[in-house]
């Protein structure tokens, strides 16, 4: 019995010591990939982040920004691989998840019209409405998103604050216009479940 004990707490203490390096592992990573979005201008960023990513595949963070900076360019097949990419590596981005369908039914429906935000809406409900942004390492990403993106008129949570932080001007733009005329078929776009972000500072990685 005594072995047993002895055997089950040094397991326990390697399962500790792994989950401990992982989150400092991802960690690193996240700022690593935060810090080049930083300092890289919009244009330069899908590049610089293919170089990342070249080295450091594993990097989820990576994977999601280099999703978002082929959104704002409507690359939406390419984008979604790198949404894909992200929740494989870390299934707590909710939030990749949601833009992966989204932009494989927007990159497959641009023949009949349907729209991007409507895309959105729907995927949205498909899914169950999941809550965004309840892991620390989706909400860094969201505030790191939010320093370049104006702040005048954002909405404070769910899909809609998903795609002002994630989209273009033009994405946020549409956005706008959407919110003032009401339609139906947008209200999931508004709608927040208990452990979605809000507007507010997050500790740093």
């Amino acid at each position: 019995m005594g072995w047993a004990i002895l055997i089950i707490g040094l397991l326990g203490v390697t399962i500790a010591a792994a989950e401990f390096a992982r989150v400092r592992r991802d960690r690193r990573a996240l700022r690593e990939a935060a810090a080049l979005w930083r300092e890289t201008p919009a244009d330069d960023r899908a590049s610089a982040l293919e170089l990342l990513l070249a080295g450091r595949a594993r990097s989820a963070g990576a994977w999601y920004l280099l999703g978002c900076a082929l959104f704002r360019r409507q690359r939406y097949s390419a984008a979604a691989r790198c949404f894909g990419m992200a929740y494989h590596l870390d299934d707590e981005l909710v939030s990749a998840a949601l833009l992966v369908f989204t932009c494989l039914k927007t990159a497959t429906s641009r023949e009949n019209g349907t729209t991007l935000l409507r895309q959105l809406a729907q995927t949205y409900d498909e899914i169950r409405r999941p809550a965004l942004a309840h892991d620390w390492k989706e909400r860094i990403l969201w505030d790191l998103l939010a320093e370049s993106a104006s702040q005048f008129g954002a909405p404070s949570a769910g899909p809609a604050r998903l795609i002002w932080l994630v989209g273009s001007e033009q994405d946020r733009a549409a956005l706008a216009r959407i919110r003032a005329e009401s339609p139906a078929w947008a209200a999931p776009l508004w709608s927040a479940r208990p452990g979605t972000d809000l507007i507010g500072p997050t500790a740093s990685p």
